[in-house]
C-alpha cells in the first residue's frame, strides 16, 4: 500500500465516523448479515444474501441447505460475540480465540480421533493432527499451543501501541494473516481469523472489514503469495483494496440514498 492509499482510507474512515453510519438504525444487524454472507461464502457456503438474511432474521432453513444455515447462524453469533468483546476491550487470549472458533463451529464441528488423542472441533479445541491446504502445509499440531500464545502476546502488545487509522488497519490485517497461518483448528480458521481482524477494528470503533466472496480466489492467492514471498504488504494491500469500495458504498448510501441501491431493499 502506498501512502496515498492510506490517506484515502483514513479520510473515508473519518467520514464514515462523522456521518454516524455505525449509529444508524439496524446497522449492526445489517452489517453483520453482509459480513456473514461473505465470510461464510469464502468457505463455500451457498446461501444467497437473501437466504442468509432470512436464515438469521427468521430462522428459515432452505431445502438441502441445513449445513449452510447452521454455518450462517453460528457465524452471526460469533459476530455478536466480537462486538461485546470489543466493547469490553477484552485482551486477546487463547481462550478468547477458542471461544470464537467454538461459536463459528458450534453446529458443524465434530469429534476427531487421532493417534495423539481425541478433540472436538465444535468446542474450539486445537487440532491434534497436521493439516494442508493445497500445497501449503501448516505448522505441526504440537507447535500450535505455543504459537497461539506468542500470537496473543504480540497482539496485546500491538493493541497498546497503535493509534492512527493506518496502524490499526495494518494490525487488523496482520493479525488475520498471522492467525490463519497458524491454523490452530481443524476447521473454521478463516472465519475465526477474519473475526479477530474485525475485533481489532471494532475495538477502536472502526468499520468492519468485509472481504468479498466474489474475490475469494484472489484472497487465497494473496495469502499464498504473502507466505511464499514473506512480504506482509501483499495481504495488507489486498485487504485494504477490498475495504475501500465498501466504505465508499456505505458513505454514498447515506449521502445520496436515492442514487445508491440499498442491497436490503428488495429482501
Amino acid at each position: 500500500m502506498t501512502d496515498s492509499h492510506y490517506i484515502q482510507l483514513t479520510r473515508l474512515t473519518d467520514e464514515y465516523s462523522i456521518l454516524g453510519i455505525a449509529k444508524t438504525l439496524d446497522y449492526e444487524e445489517q452489517m453483520g448479515i453482509v459480513y456473514t454472507f461473505h465470510s461464510t461464502g469464502i468457505e463455500g457456503n451457498t446461501l444467497s444474501l437473501q437466504e442468509t438474511t432470512l436464515a438469521i432474521k427468521e430462522g428459515m432453513i432452505f431445502k438441502g441447505k441445513l449445513k449452510d444455515y447452521n454455518e450462517a447462524k453460528d457465524h452471526y453469533n460469533a459476530y455478536l460475540k466480537i462486538i461485546q468483546l470489543a466493547k469490553a476491550k477484552q485482551e486477546i487470549t487463547p481462550e478468547l480465540i477458542k471461544e470464537i472458533n467454538a461459536d463459528v463451529m458450534h453446529s458443524t464441528g465434530s469429534v476427531h480421533n487421532t493417534p495423539l488423542g481425541t478433540y472436538d472441533g465444535s468446542k474450539g479445541e486445537y487440532r491434534l493432527q497436521d493439516v494442508y491446504a493445497g500445497t501449503t502445509r501448516f505448522p505441526s499440531c504440537n507447535k500450535v499451543p505455543g504459537m497461539v500464545d506468542n500470537f496473543c502476546s504480540w497482539a496485546n502488545d500491538q493493541l497498546n501501541k497503535v493509534k492512527s487509522t493506518e496502524e490499526i488497519l495494518n494490525l487488523a490485517a496482520d493479525a488475520h494473516y498471522k492467525l490463519v497461518s497458524i491454523h490452530p483448528f481443524i476447521d473454521g480458521n478463516g472465519r475465526t481469523s477474519r473475526a479477530i481482524m474485525n475485533y481489532m477494528q471494532l475495538r477502536f470503533n472502526k468499520p468492519l472489514i468485509i472481504l468479498s466472496q466474489d474475490n475469494r480466489f484472489e484472497y487465497y492467492k494473496a495469502l499464498q503469495r504473502t507466505r511464499k514471498e514473506e512480504d506482509i504488504s501483499i495481504i495488507r494491500t489486498f485487504i485494504m483494496e477490498e475495504h475501500t469500495p465498501n466504505l465508499e458504498y456505505e458513505i454514498e448510501k447515506v449521502k445520496d440514498p436515492d442514487g445508491v441501491k440499498d442491497i436490503f431493499l428488495d429482501l
